[in-house]
């Protein structure tokens, strides 16, 4: 059977031929009719009428024949071809009287003479119209055309040819194996990494997820399917305080009124009292006409990071504070030592240059780890500042 999708220019070309045959058909009937019953000028004015439309509809089949992009042509039974418009004649860069009469064997490759020869025996088995996909050689290579087939009767009902509207839908395959090909290409980048992608619809139902999310989710199909509403509450999702975050202030109806999330950090509360700390990032999704067609959300674990950042302040701390005070009473004592009078006149002029190279180098040292501490806190404040507000 022939797919929904057939292409407008072949259905519009397949219609105007029908018309125009019923329409032929007709007239001949009443050319016939005229014949046979030989009457006054009435009748002959009738016959000069039906003789006039005959031409007239001949002249305007004519027209769409020739000019139509789609390749038109009647072949006979036995695979002979009948008629054939310019398209056609394009298709074997020959002209019309080299291929009349001809049969695909003489005008194609075996091969394919022998695929199209098949789908020919089909449309005159089924005795009805038949849509196939076929691969023609040309002289500009090899073309892909989407054909429909069907059979033609005479006025008695006898099939005396077999019919054929073929469109060129090469360049359109090519699209296609190249979207292909790029969505190849995309789901491996996606599934190659550790966080999670997922896409929403504007209706939050998700169209599209990594392997990372498939894991992290651990949606059954059932789930999947569920509304947004129904999904986030399973989650158990809270601020990095604890608070719990309700579905109409979560990230879903966030990100599709506008707000672009960046490093949203919030607390995922598991089975058995399993947390984890995830970031979030998201943005809307907009054609390119500007129309809203949904939202792109990542979802990473951050809870190893998070721990080796806080053992590492932690680390600082401790280190700033165990060296700050021996620091400081090394550079204490030499500046004691440097600016006694007592010791001034005992010194020599190069003892009294060592006292300041320490207490140069001691001043700097403590400022450099005062400073380290300062940073800690700092990032401190930063990181508790973020999980508050998800800047």
């Amino acid at each position: 059977m022939p797919p929904d999708d057939q292409s407008p220019e072949l259905s519009a070309a397949r219609d105007k031929i029908h018309s125009l045959e019923t329409e032929v058909n007709r007239l001949r009937q009443e050319l016939a009719a005229a014949r046979e019953k030989p009457g006054p000028d009435r009748e002959d004015q009738r016959l000069q009428a039906a003789l006039q439309a005959l031409e007239e509809g001949e002249a305007r089949f004519a027209a769409i024949f020739d000019h139509s992009p789609a390749a038109i042509y009647l072949k006979s039974p036995d695979g002979r071809l009948l008629m054939a418009n310019r398209a056609v004649q394009g298709i074997f860069g020959r002209k019309l009287h080299e291929i009349v009469g001809k049969t695909d064997r003489q005008l194609l490759p075996a091969a394919t003479a022998e695929t199209i020869e098949n789908n020919d025996r089909q449309v005159l088995r089924s005795q009805g119209s038949v849509e196939f996909q076929e691969v023609v050689d040309t002289p500009q290579g090899a073309r892909i055309f989407l054909s429909v087939k069907f059979p033609l009767r005479d006025l008695d009902g006898k099939m005396v040819a077999l019919g054929g509207i073929s469109t060129d839908i090469t360049e359109i395959h090519r699209a296609d194996r190249e979207r292909e090909r790029l969505l190849a290409e995309l789901t491996a980048t996606l599934d190659s990494l550790e966080t999670a992608v997922v896409v929403y619809d504007t209706e939050g139902t998700i169209t599209r997820m990594n392997r990372a999310a498939e894991r992290g989710m651990g949606y059954d199909r059932a789930t999947f399917e569920k509304p947004f509403s129904e999904r986030y509450s399973l989650w158990r999702l809270s601020s990095a305080e604890g608070r719990p975050q309700p579905v109409e202030s979560s990230f879903f109806p966030r990100v599709m009124a506008g707000e672009v999330i960046r490093g949203e950090i919030c607390i995922l509360h598991r089975e058995k009292g399993r947390k984890t700390l995830i970031s979030i990032n998201g943005s809307p999704i907009h054609t390119p006409d500007g129309k809203l067609q949904g939202a792109v959300v990542t979802f990473t674990d951050v809870s190893t990071v998070q721990a080796l950042q806080e053992k590492r302040d932690e680390i600082l701390r401790n280190l700033s504070a165990d060296l700050v005070t021996p620091v400081t009473a090394i550079l204490g004592f030499a500046t004691h030592l440097k600016e006694s009078p007592e010791l001034d006149e005992t010194l020599s002029r190069q003892q009294r240059d060592y006292l300041e190279t320490i207490v140069t180098h001691a001043q700097d040292l403590r400022d450099r780890i005062t400073r380290l501490g300062e940073a800690v806190r700092h990032d401190e404040t930063q990181l508790s500042d973020r999980k508050v507000s998800g800047s």
